[in-house]
């Protein structure tokens, strides 16, 4: 109240903090990340089928995707914190899908991912890449001398899908220009892979792509705001 005796209305001030904080509202509004549920890794051999199998002799050198997995668990929570700001403005349950999650192990990306009109949450490819100066491919399955994927038709196939796949790693050789094709999805969120030529192991970019709650928090951000998928 002034000294008139009148009420004096303070404008909510739209200050950068503010307007960040809508965009990312929005963009958790009309993504639902949660609602994806499954983890996906393929490039495996057939004998992996459980989490047990990463641990035992079957899952070879692939222990590592444990880590990879572990990072999945922790976007969830990134995107659980989001999703509360955001459901505080429309009232949606962001716990509904939360708990609902499966890890599936297949041998090859056709039966493991292309398979299914439904995005996975995350997506682990451990088979082998390549790049023949123009387009980016993937092994299908786990075998280097198998065939190959052109990863502009996965990228294709993964835009057709319904939802968002928040977390895509590629520990693989020429793995760049495979991320950058999935990169370019309006449906993919954070994707990894920096290898630039052959890499002889696999530990690296797992390491790489292996972030904290507070990095995985700073990453989605950015993807936001950079407006990559508006």
């Amino acid at each position: 109240m002034n000294g008139n005796g009148n009420d004096c209305m303070t404008p909510k001030r739209h200050t950068p903090e503010n307007e960040n904080r809508l965009k990312v509202n929005a963009w958790y509004t009309k993504h639902q990340p949660l609602r994806q549920t499954r983890f996906l890794v393929t490039g495996l051999e057939a004998s992996v089928e459980s989490i047990a199998d990463l641990f035992s002799w079957k899952g070879g050198v692939h222990h590592i995707v444990l880590h990879l997995l572990s990072t999945c668990a922790e976007l969830r929570f990134v995107h659980l914190g989001n999703a509360i700001l955001a459901g505080m403005e429309t009232g949606d349950d962001p716990f509904q899908h939360f708990d609902d999650m499966v890890v599936k192990f297949s041998e090859t990306i056709t039966e493991g991912l292309l398979g299914s009109d439904e995005a996975p949450f995350a997506w682990i490819h451990v088979g082998h890449g390549d790049h023949d100066g123009h387009e980016a491919f993937l092994s299908d399955g786990s075998e280097g001398e198998g065939p190959y994927l052109e990863t502009a038709k996965i990228a294709e196939a993964i835009e057709a899908m319904k939802g968002t796949c928040s977390y895509i790693c590629l520990p693989v050789c020429h793995s760049l220009p495979s991320k950058l094709a999935l990169e370019a999805c309006e449906n993919t969120a954070l994707v990894f892979g920096s290898a630039e030529d052959i890499v002889t192991e696999i530990n690296t970019q797992c390491i790489e792509a292996t972030l904290n709650y507070a990095e995985l928090k700073s990453r989605m951000k950015s993807v936001i705001l950079g407006e990559r998928h508006a």
